[in-house]
């Protein structure tokens, strides 16, 4: 229980700092590419567990590969302009399910 109080605490801490760079950041994809700035996938968890991930989007939606099977190399031509720097997971997931 003390590690989950620790990870709640540092989510919330994590996200109040970060708002404004967050913010920026979704307006920045909506600017430079059309579509959603977040993206969201279920991911399967420990036990078996579905839960659902979200991150900045850094692919161009009309050109990502559904099943999740591509590999990115270096030069594709889905990945947005800044999507070379906005990659990883958002602190609500560690705050949601417990990820962390």
């Amino acid at each position: 229980m003390p590690k989950r109080i620790l990870d709640v605490v540092g989510s919330v801490s994590s996200l109040a700092l970060l708002l404004p760079l967050l913010v920026l950041t979704c307006i920045a994809i909506r600017l430079s590419s059309p579509g959603p700035a977040i993206f969201t996938q279920s991911r399967v968890g420990k036990g078996g567990r579905l839960f659902r991930i979200y991150k900045f989007r850094t692919m161009y939606r009309e050109q990502a590969d559904p099943s999740g099977r591509a590999q990115t190399v270096k030069g594709d031509s889905r990945v947005t302009p800044l999507g070379g720097f906005s990659e990883g997971p958002i602190s609500t997931n560690c705050l949601s399910y417990g990820t962390c």
